[in-house]
């Protein structure tokens, strides 16, 4: 029973998530559209260009917050895009790129593929087109080493000065 409800905690959440948004999102953006001209009256902000100014600002500020909303739901999805490229294609990559490298988490459902080529690469397991593949990668992520740094967070769990986002 407690195997079926972490493998139903997803759905749950989700289900949760669209009922309770759907409730206090619409109050939260009415909130948020009618509170800076509350606030500009309840504080005497009543000189026209200092009340504007707030008002134009907090805007701004309002979509800003939703603007990293955003950027974060593109970035969780293209993690989740990776991770399942790693469970549907992590057997041919690890053939590919180590084909002596039996025992790593090339298929794993958990394990984004940076993490698996990071693991590859520290292990010295990579074969030439793979340390091609790793170097490409360093260059897309504009970093030193992104595949033995998501391997240290994803699968070691360290967080070493360089892994924390420091480059």
């Amino acid at each position: 029973m407690k195997k079926i409800s972490k493998e139903l905690k997803p759905f749950i959440s989700l289900i949760a998530a669209i009922v309770l948004g759907s409730i206090i999102i619409p109050f939260g953006v009415l909130h948020n559209l009618i509170k800076p001209f509350v606030d500009a009256f309840r504080f005497k902000r009543l000189k026209p260009l200092s009340g504007v100014k707030y008002i134009l600002k907090y805007y701004l500020n309002f979509v800003y917050q939703i603007w990293n909303v955003v950027k974060r739901a593109i970035y969780d999805l293209a993690v989740s895009i990776d991770i399942f490229g790693n469970a549907t294609s992590g057997e041919m990559i690890e053939d590919t790129l180590c084909p002596t490298f039996e025992d790593s988490h090339f298929g794993n459902g958990k394990i984004t593929i940076s993490a698996s080529i990071g693991e590859a690469e520290a292990k010295k397991k990579l074969n030439k087109f793979g340390i091609f593949i790793s170097k490409t990668l360093n260059v897309m992520f504009n970093e030193r080493l992104h595949g033995i740094w998501s391997y240290e967070r994803e699968i070691l769990g360290k967080l070493t000065k360089e892994n924390k986002g420091l480059k």
